[in-house]
């Protein structure tokens, strides 16, 4: 009767010890999934706004409200 009710309870011990797992799993999965969606989103964002920099920056240095000659200082600023 012994061994009977050592069996039972080794194997309602994993059983216990294992059902947690697929649960933190889940949970884990679904946070990853988080994180890339957001870091994709973010590096697009990034991007767009640097692409939106670099095309400003070359539209204003073409040309200026009173045609004076743009010339472009080493610090990224312009001087009329």
């Amino acid at each position: 009767m012994g061994k009977i009710t050592g069996g039972i309870c080794s194997i309602v011990g994993v059983f216990v010890l294992t059902l947690p797992v697929p649960i933190v799993l889940n949970s884990f999965t679904g946070y990853y999934k988080n994180r890339l969606i957001r870091r994709v989103i973010w590096v697009k964002r990034r991007k767009k706004l640097e692409e939106r920099k670099k095309k400003f920056s070359l539209a204003s240095q073409h040309s200026v409200p009173n045609g004076n000659k743009v010339k472009k200082l080493g610090n990224g600023g312009h001087m009329l």
